[in-house]
């Protein structure tokens, strides 16, 4: 499977077609821009006081706030919330994303929770997961740049 996600990954970005990574998308997109992988959370860090999962198991998500660079491509999908809340479930997260990408979204803790291409029309990556917000929150406006991105010009 890895192997697919990767191959499909590249030939995405080579082809500049928009992608939106969601958890493990975007650790995929950090780790082919050259990011490191924290293995495994809070023990990677320690002294962080954001949870990104539940410990015990029991909640598919937890909630916490992250802050998006309004001037982003994520932080203008957004409406530039700037802050918000959102929902996570991972034990894994990237370093610093390598050339020609950039840190978007950052939580709490400074940990990276969005990253974006310098050099692509639309690629981006969110740690947490806009797809498990109910309603009309400014998270569905991250599907919605992804849509408006893939149209052909002029549409």
């Amino acid at each position: 499977k890895q192997d697919f996600d990767v191959t499909l990954a590249r030939h995405a970005l080579g082809r500049d077609i928009p992608v939106l990574g969601i958890c493990y998308g975007m650790q995929l997109l950090g780790i082919l821009a050259g990011a490191g992988l924290l293995q495994h959370l809070p023990d990677d860090r320690p002294d962080a006081t954001v949870r990104h999962s539940d410990p015990s198991g029991q909640l598919p998500a937890v909630r916490h706030d992250v802050t998006a660079d309004p001037g982003s491509l994520a932080g203008k999908a957004l409406g530039g919330a700037g802050r918000l809340a959102c929902q996570s479930a991972h034990h894994q997260a990237i370093t610093e994303p390598g050339p020609g990408w950039r840190v978007s979204a950052r939580d709490d803790d400074g940990l990276v929770e969005a990253i974006e291409s310098v050099s692509h029309r639309f690629a981006v990556g969110v740690q947490w997961h806009p797809e498990k917000e109910d309603g009309d929150t400014a998270h569905l406006n991250l599907f919605r740049a992804l849509v408006e991105a893939a149209l052909p010009s002029g549409m």
